[in-house]
């Protein structure tokens, strides 16, 4: 593109050459440098050529300001104009190289070209409101189910309180019958039970409660405290499925960086989500550890599970697993499924930790809650 400065010097290079052509052809009219004789004393040769020169400078700075006005106003905006639509035509031109397209130099060319950008430009103007009402109403669907989820989280969890009220009034009704029949079994079990379920159903409640929050507290846990306080309390549960207990793993001064309510609720939600498919005189194991890449584990391991222990709905899904799938793990794909897994899976992802669960062998597999670690 043309600069100012070359501007003025073409435009002084054209003065320059009409002057040349207009000198020439003023002499040879005898225009320029006439007789003297012809002038008299009024009107002096000097006085002529003094005139002269005056009026050829005078229309010379006339024309350069002409040829700068018609730059400014005529030039400037053409090529200015060009580059413009020569820019669009690049933007909006796929299929065609950039070599051929047209120089536009002429005014039709150009026309066309402006006339094509415009109605590109009308296009996206067109294709952009509907984005925009798109994601006006994508809005106000996410708002929506969002209310929506809110509307029903709150009724559940009001229902499972309703349900656990109603669980632990026939769990009072059961430890009324035991203690008149103090050497039937059978209703101990059922006792504890009924105590087992509904302690479940409150923990899902509680569990709902706590995902509806918007802000979580970190602190420092100290995850063998944690599973001591568990173990005491989940004494009934191992007793009645006649399991045995291993906390040779547990490591001494283990301390993750979480929120100790979503972290006991998600243990407590897998503890109980997992010995339901526990075999009678299995081992459950426990164990907490620092590993190498900055992470708190507590691990829930269970020696041997029963398939017996399945719901039909449970045996179900496995079926139609094992059509999708070669070989899926029962137990695994089942823990993973299962409602107490999906709840302690998004604590433990509010908390800043992961839930994994691996297969062991066909019927045993480990549940690792891993945690941020906090380091000493």
């Amino acid at each position: 593109m043309a600069t100012p400065a070359t501007d003025v010097a073409i435009a002084f290079t054209t003065v320059g050459l009409l002057n040349l052509m207009a000198w020439v052809n003023l002499r040879a009219l005898g225009f320029i440098a006439p007789d003297a004789t012809l002038f008299n004393e009024a009107f002096s040769y000097q006085s002529y050529n003094l005139k002269l020169t005056l009026i050829v400078i005078a229309c010379n700075l006339l024309a350069v300001a002409l040829l700068l006005l018609l730059r400014r106003q005529v030039l400037q905006p053409w090529r200015q104009m060009r580059a413009i639509v020569r820019h669009a035509s690049l933007q909006l031109s796929e299929e065609r190289d950039a070599a051929q397209l047209p120089a536009l130099v002429s005014m039709r060319e150009l026309t066309s070209g402006i006339a094509r950008f415009a109605a590109a430009a009308q296009e996206a103007y067109i294709r952009n409101r509907a984005l925009q009402h798109e994601l006006e109403e994508s809005r106000q669907m996410m708002a929506q189910i969002a209310m929506q989820h809110e509307v029903t989280a709150t009724s559940a969890s009001r229902e499972l309180i309703e349900q656990y009220r109603s669980v632990l009034a026939y769990a009072n009704y059961l430890d009324e019958h035991i203690r008149s029949h103090q050497n039937e079994a059978q209703l101990r079990y059922d006792f504890d039970d009924v105590c087992e379920s509904g302690f479940n159903l409150k923990l899902i409640a509680q569990s709902l409660e706590l995902l509806r929050q918007q802000q979580y507290e970190l602190t420092a846990v100290p995850l063998e405290t944690l599973l001591q306080q568990t173990v005491i309390a989940l004494a009934p549960s191992l007793e009645r499925r006649v399991m045995k207990l291993s906390t040779a793993g547990v490591e001494n001064g283990v301390v993750a960086a979480t929120d100790i309510r979503l972290l006991s609720h998600a243990v407590w939600m897998m503890l109980l989500g997992t010995i339901r498919y526990a075999a009678a005189e299995s081992t459950l194991r426990l164990r907490c550890l620092a590993s190498n890449d900055g992470h708190a584990i507590i691990s829930i391991g269970i020696s041997e599970m029963e398939p017996g222990q399945l719901s039909p709905e449970e045996r179900h899904a496995h079926l139609l697993r094992q059509m999708q799938h070669t070989t899926p793990h029962m137990f695994a794909e089942t823990i993973r499924a299962h409602a107490n897994a999906q709840l302690a899976g998004l604590m433990l992802a509010r908390a800043g930790g992961v839930l994994a669960v691996l297969p062991i062998s066909t019927h045993a597999c480990e549940i690792s809650l891993i945690l941020p670690l906090v380091k000493k």
